[in-house]
């Protein structure tokens, strides 16, 4: 037995006391749970009968009901702890499940009403009896009286004391006096108030507690309860009977039921099957009022001189079978059905589509599926004929062909208009349908051949690597390219989402060449056959009609890839590298001309141009268009992203390492280039998978989202057991940074000037000078010099440049570079200079420090990449702004990755990380994150990582989330905590 006891005390409370020590130090050592819970401290002498003195002193603590329901019922059932509270937890667990049925009645005790649970049902009694002599004595103990003998109180009295405390303090929240008036109002309000006292003011009624105390405890004290049945019609019949039986209440085996008749007229007592029941009809009337309120049209039942059966019409019997029997049976009552209607239950009419493909077809962009609707009954589907016959008797319940069926009303106004029907879906509905299961809320099923192809999808064969590859893949990349060829045999867009680094490029390489192959094979192929023709009419025009059936075969479409204007010159050379047959075409600069590229096998081209060329480029069609860093059409309102929409193409392929940054939106975007329709209207996606997802976590929801993605995107991590082995570990770690003297008084200057002005504002302006304040402090947290341009950069101004310092002395010290990330332009400015006279100081290095943002030509960019690649003598260090520097780079010789200040979006740094962390990297990659802790960096970090955590399930939202905050959180936001300020020396 564990230290940690607990007993009900007569105050209505729990007391929770210790065998040995502290009842608080037990506690915190048991219950940890309840530290904290408002307790009231209580020193009490327990009676012990048995025990040497007959007492027990304790000190212990005295807590309510409430305080105790969010605990006991989750309470592990630990041998360690003691057998009194694991048997309040299994008392707590069965008073909420008796609650939630609704099994609780009114009663009144000693003046004061109260609600208590309703034992009705054998297997409740059954339960509770099982606790009750499982209760160990010192869950009884009670305290002693000064007078007279001390007895304790019985196993079964104070289970029942501590389930009633549990179902009274639930109802008393949730009780309405509705119209009531008079003594039935003044009980109304002792059931449901502070005040528990009842007594009616008019005398005529004092009586009234009596009789509900014995109508309360009548549910289970009787022997005998009531019981319905009901009969089907006879054959050509259309009424159901209802009859009235009362049963034993023990259900001993072999009883027969009571007619209600019998019951009736027994008078003080019933003499039945060689047992007597006192005062059945007074039970038979307890339980029918009982039961006409669970179930409203029961009230019939009482109507007239005696209770009596009823008689029901169709959709009065499917009334009670759908809205009463099981309420009814949860409360202890008898319903018995016809055996015939036991089976109608499974015979439920339902509707469901069957999606066809059809012998020699494939489901390919633009075309359609077919479908038709189906009557289910049972197991069998109607034909049309059945289906009109069944519906139209127009009643719930249906004799059909010697069987009841039942007809659910509710799933008749689901059933689509006009079925039995056939139609055609578009391919991504069509999809969408066969893999979640379902289409509009009607379950789908799908013929033998679309089965089989939405299982290539999830598994596609092993490819051979084609001809012209210069490149080895490696087993995740292979399976990559047998994915993408899969998919673009069938005509279906495809997303690659691997991390950063793992080598999409080249699964798209080794693709396009294999479609190229494939092509000229088939091509050849027409040629041969048309040569063969030409042969078989005449010998002697087979040359030239020979020359007019090659003509007559149109070029090869070309593949367009579309890429941020940075990765340009990285796809020329990728393709050079891997793929030199090919030949490629820029679409790109002042001298553009389609004709020249629709005669290339690669075209390459920019979103700027995309959306500027949008006539021309979706005039030409294309074998595969390639989106490269496609959460660039994340904003499926840009004209980047409705060009890239109406662009025409065999197959569609989107590589990013982000497929959702944000918001679930970005996703549908991308999946409405590659599959459109896939996951359905762009409203209809808002309102039912990314609201329920995104802000109520609705793990259903997810789920359907993700068995209807997950053919069509390939993600792998460079976590993934399959692709761990060809990578180097990455350690990520933060690098806590305090501020100096001057940043400190600063910021608070910043804050305090900035928050009146967020007071000040207006709602349209509010969210301005939110961001406002916010990137003020990001910048004093950086450097003074940042926030006030004063061009003193000095290292002992600023805390976190002082950390940066000494990170950076730990990397060059073991010869190896790093890359330094920062958001903002100016503090790139910053630390260049910087970094110049420290080298030069510090380390004896005279060397310019590359800064690569946005602004470098594509020349000087590709130039800085080059040297710190390659050149032995090149700076150690290279500065990136995150925004520029976060895509198609390759920086591999980068051992060491700083991030001096913290972008709003996980996915953004984890891109600028992988500049380093790639394919190609030997050795183990560090990578430091600067947060200054106490500010809003520290905050902004969480933010981050439960930002991450989001964005796995399926997304997020970013800095608009803080400037939605009222004036008392933004204050704590940016609150500067005691253990921000660097330390003087």
């Amino acid at each position: 037995m564990g230290l940690l006891q607990a007993t009900w005390h007569p105050s209505q409370r729990l007391l929770l006391w210790a065998t040995a020590g502290s009842v608080r130090g037990a506690l915190e050592e048991e219950l940890p749970e309840l530290v904290g819970v408002p307790a009231l401290d209580a020193e009490v002498q327990l009676a012990a009968p048995g025990s040497p003195a007959g007492r027990w002193p304790a000190q212990g603590l005295l807590v309510e009901v409430p305080r105790l329901l969010t605990v006991l019922p989750g309470l592990r059932n630990d041998p360690t702890l003691s057998d009194s509270l694991r048997c309040w937890s299994m008392a707590t667990r069965l008073a909420l499940e008796l609650a939630a049925r609704q099994a609780a009645v009114p009663d009144v005790d000693g003046g004061e009403a109260r609600w208590r649970v309703l034992l009705a049902r054998p297997e409740d009694q059954e339960r509770f009896q099982a606790l009750a002599t499982a209760l160990p004595v010192a869950a009884r103990l009670v305290p002693l009286r000064e007078r007279g003998p001390v007895r304790l109180h019985t196993s079964t009295h104070t289970i029942r004391a501590f389930m009633d405390a549990i179902v009274d303090a639930l109802f008393r929240q949730g009780a309405w006096p509705g119209t009531a008036r008079g003594w039935m109002l003044e009980l109304a309000e002792a059931l449901r108030g502070a005040e528990r006292s009842f007594q009616p003011r008019d005398a005529r009624f004092f009586g009234v507690p009596a009789i509900l105390a014995s109508w309360s405890r009548g549910g289970e004290d009787g022997d005998l309860r009531v019981g319905f049945r009901l009969s089907a019609p006879p054959p050509g019949g259309a009424t159901f009977e209802l009859d009235l039986v009362m049963w034993p209440s023990d259900g001993a085996e072999g009883a027969e039921p009571i007619p209600m008749e019998a019951v009736w007229r027994a008078g003080g007592a019933l003499r039945w099957g060689g047992r007597t029941f006192v005062h059945p009809a007074w039970t038979a009337l307890r339980g029918l009022a009982r039961a006409q309120r669970l179930y409203p049209p029961l009230r019939g039942v009482l109507a007239g001189a005696e209770p009596h059966g009823l008689q029901l019409d169709a959709r009065a019997a499917w009334s009670l079978l759908a809205d009463g029997v099981q309420p009814l049976r949860d409360a202890g009552f008898v319903v018995e059905l016809p055996e015939s209607f036991q089976a109608a239950g499974s015979r439920r009419i339902r509707a469901r589509m069957r999606l066809e493909l059809g012998d020699g077809e494939r489901p390919v962009l633009g075309e359609t599926v077919r479908f038709r609707w189906e009557i289910v009954l049972g197991d069998r589907v109607l034909p049309g004929s059945a289906f009109r016959e069944i519906l139209g008797t127009g009643e719930p319940i249906v004799r059909f062909r010697g069987e009841w069926v039942l007809l659910d009303p509710a799933e008749l106004k689901r059933l689509p208009a006009g079925l039995p029907a056939e139609g055609t879906l578009d391919v991504g509905s069509a999809l969408r349908a066969v893999l979640t299961g379902q289409h509009e809320g009607v379950t789908v099923v799908a013929d033998d051949r679309l089965t089989l192809l939405v299982e290539a999808l999830r598994h596609p064969p092993e490819r051979t690597l084609p001809l012209g590859l210069r490149a080895e893949l490696r087993p995740y990349q292979g399976r990559g390219y047998a994915w993408l060829s899969c998919l673009g045999d069938l005509g279906l867009g495809a997303c690659l989402a691997d991390d950063m680094g793992l080598g999409k490029t080249l699964q798209v390489i080794a693709h396009i060449l294999e479609r190229r192959a494939a092509e000229v094979e088939r091509r050849a192929a027409e040629v041969e056959r048309r040569a063969a023709e030409v042969e078989r009419r005449a010998a002697g025009e087979r040359g030239d009609e020979v020359g007019r059936s090659v003509m007559a075969v149109e070029p090869l479409p070309p593949t367009l890839v579309v890429c941020p204007t940075s990765l340009l010159g990285n796809w020329v050379r990728e393709l050079e590298r891997f793929a030199p047959a090919l030949r490629v075409v820029r679409h790109h600069g002042s001298q553009r001309d389609l004709a020249r590229a629709r005669l290339a096998d690669v075209v390459l081209t920019t979103y700027g141009l995309l959306a500027r060329d949008h006539e021309e480029l979706s005039a030409v069609g294309w074998d595969v268009v390639v989106l490269d860093e496609a959460q660039a059409i994340k904003n499926p309102e840009a004209q980047r992203a409705r060009s890239a929409f109406g662009l025409r193409a065999r197959h569609r392929v989107a590589l990013t390492g982000t497929p959702v940054e944000n918001r679930l939106e970005e996703l549908w975007s991308i999946f409405h280039y590659l599959v459109p329709g896939l996951l359905g209207a762009r409203g209809h996606f808002r309102r039912h998978v990314a609201l329920p997802i995104e802000r109520l976590g609705d793990a259903e929801a997810a789920q359907r989202l993700r068995l209807g993605t997950s053919p069509f995107l390939l993600r792998r991590l460079k976590t993934d057991p399959l692709v761990a082995p060809d990578l180097p570990d990455k350690v990520e770690r933060h690098a806590w940074c305090s501020l100096t003297g001057e940043q400190a008084s600063l910021y608070r200057k910043v804050a305090e000037e900035h928050l009146e002005r967020v007071a000040d504002a207006g709602r349209a302006e509010r969210r301005g000078q939110v961001l406002a304040m916010l990137t003020a402090l990001k910048q004093v947290c950086n450097h003074p010099a940042h926030y006030l341009r004063d061009g003193d950069v000095e290292t002992r101004r600023s805390g976190k440049l002082q950390r940066a310092a000494e990170l950076l002395d730990q990397v060059l010290d073991r010869g190896e570079r790093m890359l330094i990330f920062t958001q903002y332009r100016e503090m790139g400015l910053l630390l260049q200079s910087w970094l110049e006279g420290w080298l030069l100081d510090r380390h004896g290095v005279r060397v310019g420090i590359p800064f690569l943002h946005g602004s470098v030509a594509a020349h000087d960019r590709d130039a800085m990449v080059r040297a710190f690649q390659e050149d032995a003598d090149a700076a150690p260090v290279l500065l990136v702004s995150l925004r520029a520097g976060g895509v198609g780079l390759n920086l591999t010789r980068a051992t060491a990755v700083l991030h001096y200040d913290r972008w709003w979006n996980p996915a953004v740094e984890d891109q600028a990380t992988d500049r380093a962390y790639r394919i190609g990297q030997q050795r183990n990659v560090q990578v430091f994150k600067l947060v200054v802790q106490g500010t809003l960096e520290e905050r902004i970090d969480a933010m981050l990582r439960d930002k991450r955590q989001l964005a796995d399930s399926v997304v997020a939202s970013g800095e608009h989330l803080v400037t939605e905050l009222d004036d008392d959180a933004l204050r704590a936001l940016v609150a500067l905590g005691d253990d921000a300020v660097l330390e003087e020396e």
